[in-house]
C-alpha cells in the first residue's frame, strides 16, 4: 500500500491510516508513504533562497517550518512520552539541515546531488512523526529506512533503483521483519546510490518505491489511498461533477502520465507490465468502501481524461536568444510569430520577459473531428492548440485565470452524461 502526502495534509486526516490498517491489513503489507502535504517543496524553496538570498532568510523560512510540524505533532499525539521522543529525533534532524542550508548559502550553490540530500529531510521528518503517532495508537508496525533497501544509481534527481541489489537487500532485511510485524512502513522516493550517497527518484515518485517493493516481493495488490475517489475523468478540485473511470489500460496511464496526471508517475508503466498479475488499484483514503479504479493491461474502452497541467510561467523571448539546451520542463512554441518565439516554463526566469502564467489542458482519447468545432467557441481564450489526430490529444495552452471556466465547458460537452 501506498499513502500520498495530500492525505496526511491536515490533523484529522491522521485517523484515515488508522482505519485503514485495522480494516485492509490483516495479511502481512509493506506501507510505504510520502512526505506530508507540501513539505517536499517547502524543503526546495528554503534551499532556493539560501543559495540566493543566504543563510538568515533561509533560516527564517526553516523556522515556520519547525513551528508548522511542531504544531501538527501537538495536535495528532496527546502523549508526552511520545512527543519528547518525537522532538529529540526532529531537533538532529534540523541540527543537520541547518548545517547543509548554511553550506548552500556560503558557496552558492545547490548541486542535484545537495538538492537530493535536502529533500530526503522531507521523508525523514515526516517518518519521525508518523512513528510516534502510531505509538500512541498501539499500532506494532516497524518503521524502515528505504535507503537501507533501495540501491540506486547516481543520477540525482532521477535515480533508478538497481533491481538485483535492491532484490538482495529486501530478501535479507525486509522480509525477515514481518517475523514481529505484520505491518512495515518505509518511506518513498528515497534511496541510496552505490556511492553511498542519497537519491531521489523524482518528485511524485512514492508509487515507483511501492510497485519497485510489490514486484520483488510477488505482492497480490498494490493499493494507492489518495484524496480523490480512484483516477477521474478531470481534476475534481478544478472540474465539476467529474466521474470515476473505473479501468485504465496500462498504455493509457503511461500516456495521461506523460500528459500530467498527478496521480501516475511516468516510469510506473514499466512496473505495471513487469508483473501484469498484481492488481493495481486507486482509491480514496476518506471512502475506502468505494470502488476507485483498477490499472489493468487491458480494458474495453479507452479511459477519456481531461488532464490540467500545474501552473506555467509563459516568456516571449527573442528567436536569436533561444537556447537549444532546455531543461526537461521548458517548452518552446516555433511558430508564434517570425520574431519572438514563447517560452514556456516551470521555474521563474531571471531577465524581464514575463508574459503571463497559462496551464496546459490535454484532452485525451476524444476524437479530434468531435473536439476542435467545440474549440471555435473558445478560440479568443487559448493561447496555443496542438492536434495529435493519430492518438486522439489535443493540448490547449490557456491563461491561468480561464483554466478552470475553459476545463467546465469542455467536460460537460465532450463527456457521456452517463
Amino acid at each position: 500500500m501506498k499513502i500520498g502526502g495530500s492525505v496526511l495534509n491536515q490533523p484529522e486526516n491522521f485517523v484515515y491510516l488508522l482505519n485503514i490498517i485495522r480494516d485492509y491489513c490483516s495479511t502481512p503489507t509493506v506501507f510505504v508513504f510520502s512526505a506530508f502535504s507540501t513539505l517536499s517543496r517547502q524543503l526546495k524553496e528554503i534551499g532556493l533562497i539560501g543559495k540566493n538570498l543566504g543563510f538568515e532568510k533561509a533560516y527564517r523560512r526553516f523556522c515556520d517550518l519547525k513551528d508548522n510540524l511542531q504544531k501538527l505533532s501537538n495536535q495528532i499525539i496527546n502523549k508526552k512520552e511520545q512527543l519528547n521522543e518525537i522532538s529529540s529525533k526532529l531537533n538532529d534532524y534540523y541540527e543537520n539541515f541547518e548545517k547543509l542550508i548554511f553550506g548552500i548559502s556560503v558557496t552558492k550553490e545547490l548541486t542535484n546531488r545537495t538538492l537530493d540530500r535536502l529533500l530526503s529531510f522531507g521523508e525523514y521528518l515526516s517518518s519521525t512523526i508518523l512513528e510516534g503517532f502510531l505509538k500512541m495508537h498501539r499500532v506494532e508496525a516497524i518503521f524502515l529506512d528505504a535507503c537501507e533497501i533501495i540501491t540506486t544509481d547516481s543520477n540525482y534527481g532521477n535515480a533508478k533503483p538497481i533491481w538485483e541489489k535492491t532484490k538482495l537487500a529486501v530478501n535479507s532485511k525486509l522480509i525477515p521483519l514481518f517475523r514481529d510485524s505484520n505491518l512495515i512502513f518505509l518511506p518513498g522516493f528515497i534511496g541510496r546510490s552505490e556511492l553511498g550517497t542519497i537519491t531521489t527518484m523524482g518528485f511524485e515518485s512514492s508509487n515507483l518505491t511501492a510497485l519497485l517493493l510489490a514486484n520483488i516481493l510477488e505482492a497480490k495488490s498494490v493499493i494507492f489511498w489518495t484524496d480523490v475517489e480512484g483516477i477521474r475523468t478531470s481534476d475534481p478540485k478544478i472540474v465539476s461533477n467529474t466521474k470515476i473511470i473505473p479501468e485504465i489500460s496500462f498504455e493509457d496511464a503511461r500516456v495521461a502520465s506523460l500528459n500530467g496526471l498527478k496521480l501516475i508517475h511516468p516510469s510506473m508503466y514499466e512496473y505495471f507490465t513487469q508483473n501484469t498479475k498484481i492488481n493495481y488499484f486507486y482509491k480514496s483514503a476518506f471512502f475506502p468502501q468505494n470502488e476507485g479504479t483498477i490499472i489493468k493491461e487491458t480494458t474495453k474502452y479507452p479511459a477519456m481524461v481531461i488532464i490540467i497541467s500545474e501552473p506555467y510561467n509563459l516568456y516571449e523571448i527573442p528567436n536569436s536568444q533561444i537556447i537549444l539546451n532546455q531543461s526537461a520542463q521548458d517548452y518552446k512554441l516555433l511558430n508564434i510569430a517570425n520574431d519572438f518565439s514563447l517560452k514556456v516554463s516551470a521555474e521563474n526566469s531571471e531577465n524581464n520577459s514575463f508574459s503571463k502564467q497559462i496551464s496546459i489542458i490535454t484532452l485525451l482519447n476524444f476524437e479530434t473531428n468531435k473536439v476542435l468545432p467545440i474549440l471555435d467557441k473558445i478560440s479568443k481564450k487559448v493561447i496555443f492548440l496542438y492536434s495529435y489526430p493519430q492518438k486522439n490529444i489535443v493540448k490547449l495552452l490557456v491563461e491561468l485565470n480561464e483554466v478552470k471556466e475553459i476545463a467546465n465547458y469542455l467536460h460537460n460537452l465532450l463527456l457521456p452524461k452517463k
